[in-house]
């Protein structure tokens, strides 16, 4: 299959491939071994012509950059970017992390000033919307440490601890900040046991 998936019409593949093993390939199975093996020939529309590297494009309000001639992935379009990480990346020598993006300080997607730049973990992106607002750098900086802050105490008050009455551990089921307080399983709420070895709606132990 490797000698001649290459050759000729993804029909002829097909017809070839059943004619010497009885099983017929479609043309959709032939795309996807020859784009599995960096073989995929399939030109984009126009008649092969291609825009050259550093062409820019739009795409959903964003500036996207051509940085490669081809795709490192085949059939995939990783070699565009948005313009923003391109300029990030080179003016500063580093790649972007994995997870992480680039925003605009100013909110302007048209101001491509490295100091307007500023990569953000995606994980805190959301959070700083919901949060804060910001303008500039300084106020992006300072919207980026508060939201990382309040994720750290959620973070904290989401971890395991142990039941104050029946000593195992268990997981806050109580949402946000509110989970920094909860000492008490699931299970033994739900059977009315509290920290105060009693039942809910009884008096305390020993009164009357």
């Amino acid at each position: 299959m490797l000698a001649h998936a290459s050759d000729g019409s993804r029909a002829d593949v097909g017809a070839a491939f059943a004619e010497r093993f009885g099983h017929p390939l479609s043309p959709t199975q032939v795309s996807l071994f020859r784009a599995g093996h960096g073989m995929q020939t399939r030109r984009a529309n126009g008649h092969g012509v291609t825009v050259p590297v550093g062409a820019e494009r739009v795409r959903k309000g964003y500036v996207w950059v051509k940085v490669a001639e081809r795709p490192r992935v085949p059939l995939s379009k990783d070699n565009w970017l948005p313009k923003q990480v391109d300029v990030w990346q080179r003016t500063r020598g580093l790649e972007l992390p994995r997870g992480w993006v680039v925003i605009f300080c100013d909110h302007d997607s048209r101001n491509f000033d490295p100091a307007n730049l500023k990569a953000v973990p995606r994980s805190l992106f959301g959070p700083m919307n919901q949060l804060c607002s910001w303008h500039d750098r300084r106020s992006c900086e300072a919207a980026l440490a508060f939201a990382a802050l309040r994720c750290g105490m959620a973070a904290a008050c989401a971890r395991p601890r142990r039941c104050v009455v029946c000593g195992r551990e268990f997981v806050p089921d109580v949402k946000g900040m509110a989970a920094a307080h909860q000492v008490t399983c699931r299970s033994c709420l739900d059977a009315g046991r509290t920290s105060y070895g009693r039942r809910r709606g009884q008096g305390r132990a020993g009164g009357t």
